[in-house]
């Protein structure tokens, strides 16, 4: 029993360890088979959405699995990928969350898509701990 519990702490460290070195070091950090995102890019993320840095790994990876190497996705087939936004308002969510129309960065003849910053910061307000004016807001322009 207590050779068990001694075996799971040092698996559980084993895994965690390299993470934590390579977070210490600077170096970049990701999950695998993702594009790498340093942690100063993940750190920033997780400042400009509130979303935990598990929660943003997950999206990062997500992100980079859609985009198939390219840094831009079209928001239409990100949003669909992610099983907690699936019901019948998803097709308005892009529009809702300002995805739409070159990533929201306002030019013209901008490509098209969406970069992962800009996607993780409009699901930011889909967080539990978004402030609930800006949720209002987002729900007012899903229903609009």
């Amino acid at each position: 029993s207590v050779l068990g519990a001694l075996l799971l702490v040092v698996c559980f460290f084993a895994e965690l360890f390299p993470r934590l070195v390579a977070w210490r070091r600077g170096r970049r950090v990701a999950p695998e088979g993702a594009e790498r995102l340093s942690a100063e890019e993940l750190e920033a993320a997780c400042a400009r959405s509130g979303f935990t840095q598990d929660e943003a790994l997950r999206l990062h990876e997500h992100f980079a699995a859609t985009a198939g190497g390219q840094r831009r996705v079209e928001a239409s087939e990100l949003l669909p990928g992610i099983p907690q936004l699936a019901g019948p308002l998803l097709a308005r969510l892009p529009a809702a969350l300002r995805l739409e129309g070159g990533g929201g960065c306002g030019k013209e003849g901008a490509k098209a898509g969406v970069d992962f910053r800009t996607a993780i910061s409009a699901l930011g307000v889909l967080n539990e701990r978004a402030p609930v004016d800006d949720k209002t807001r987002v729900l007012f322009r899903l229903y609009d």
